[in-house]
């Protein structure tokens, strides 16, 4: 019968060699594998997990231990990465037990909501998981962006690392989405050759940088591309001084590559066409889109109880809310709350006034804002059995900002 227990670190090597047949597109050896499963196992947010059976690894992941800005509150979150199953142990449902033990593993430890990047999402929405993070690709040309002095631009240093910090986590703060990082996550943005950072600094304080690599273009030495590899600003200044250096090198870059889940990105461009002439129906061609990151509540009363203090929208009612969830039944039934000028209480037993039911993929999707209420409830994965309290179940549930988040694992 298979169980999952934490990985020793002698057992690192076994995860390495399942890991190089599950990614073989990473183009990794087993050895390089090791080298990063080992610089994790060293820190305190990581924990490896594998599932065996008759002592024989199947397969393995790691979990990650985050504070995240959810809305406007910090919570703590469980992030899955790394999820890799034998070639030979496809058909033993390795997976399936990894993610139970990784969803229960995070409601134990009060994380009520976790995120993963999927390799399928058909396959982690069966678990349970919403869409959530949509992320645009522009390329843009250098011209496109807006023009700007520089004056207050400079290349960091290791010795500004933390000050990047500090910006960073000041950003994080009032992002929904965004993950607290530590320290040593800036560590491979200076390690690496490739990569240049520029900062802003305004009254000896970063205001924002900007992370960036050239790409080659083949067939000519002097042709490059650029891609941004991350952008962070605290202050409208230090965006456009930071752009206003991109613009520069017009006669340098053909295309800047930009990644970015900021959907408003394009209005800051005087051009935002990515130069395929390629038209969608009427619509010039301007980004590419993928889904990316995907949210799941594990725990639906314990993320209304992280969520303490933050307002919901003003509302004042008694709600039941009704969650269907078949891989994690703990989670499956009622949470009442009772919202009182936006100030909602958790009260088992309680009393209410409406009831809606939802499936935890949707309602996952909905509570940190990537899909809105009524358009779920017009499209039938939302019931309702008030539909008049529609608009204020909107106003409590719904959040304007979308998910961003620049946090890989």
């Amino acid at each position: 019968m298979a169980h999952t227990r934490l990985l020793s670190e002698s057992e690192l090597p076994l995860y390495a060699r399942i890991a190089v047949d599950a990614y073989p597109g990473v183009q990794y050896t087993a050895e390089q594998f090791l080298e990063g499963y080992q610089r994790n196992f060293a820190q305190e947010h990581v924990h490896f997990w594998g599932v065996f059976e008759d002592d024989v690894l199947l397969g393995a992941y790691q979990h990650y231990n985050f504070l995240m800005t959810v809305r406007d509150r910090p919570v703590p979150v469980g992030g899955i990465g790394g999820v890799a199953v034998g070639v030979l142990n496809r058909k033993r449902r390795a997976a399936y037990h990894l993610l139970q033990n990784f969803v229960r593993n995070s409601r134990k430890n009060e994380q009520p909501l976790t995120w993963l990047y999927p390799f399928r999402p058909d396959f982690y929405r069966k678990m349970g998981y919403g869409y959530g993070l949509k992320q645009n690709q522009f390329r843009i040309q250098p011209a496109g962006l807006p023009r700007a002095e520089t004056d207050h631009a400079r290349f960091a240093k290791k010795t500004d690392q933390a000050d990047l910090l500090d910006c960073y986590n000041r950003y994080a703060a009032v992002t929904h989405g965004m993950i607290r990082r530590r320290l040593a996550d800036f560590d491979r943005h200076f390690e690496a050759g490739d990569q240049r950072v520029l900062i802003y600094r305004r009254d000896e304080t970063v205001q924002g940088y900007l992370i960036y690599k050239y790409l080659t273009v083949p067939g000519s030495f002097l042709a490059n591309d650029l891609l941004v590899v991350e952008l962070v600003y605290t202050e409208a200044a230090a965006m456009r001084e930071l752009l206003g250096f991109l613009n520069l090198l017009a006669d340098q870059v053909g295309r800047i590559v930009v990644n970015t889940q900021d959907e408003y990105f394009h209005l800051l461009l005087d051009d935002p066409r990515n130069g395929s002439g390629n038209m969608v129906n009427l619509y010039h061609e301007s980004s590419a889109q993928g889904l990316g990151m995907m949210p799941r509540v594990v725990d639906t009363p314990g993320l209304f109880a992280a969520l303490s203090g933050h307002n919901f929208g003003g509302q004042s009612v008694r709600l039941r809310l009704t969650i269907e969830d078949d891989f994690l039944p703990e989670n499956s039934g009622d949470t009442v709350l009772h919202v009182v000028d936006g100030h909602a209480q958790v009260v088992p037993g309680g009393e209410w006034d409406v009831t809606l039911r939802l499936h935890v993929r949707d309602f996952s999707s909905l509570i940190v804002g990537a899909v809105s209420l009524p358009w779920l409830h017009r499209n039938g994965l939302a019931t309702l059995d008030k539909p008049e309290l529609l608009p204020t179940l909107d106003r409590l549930l719904g959040w304007a900002q979308k998910p961003i988040c620049m946090t890989r694992f």
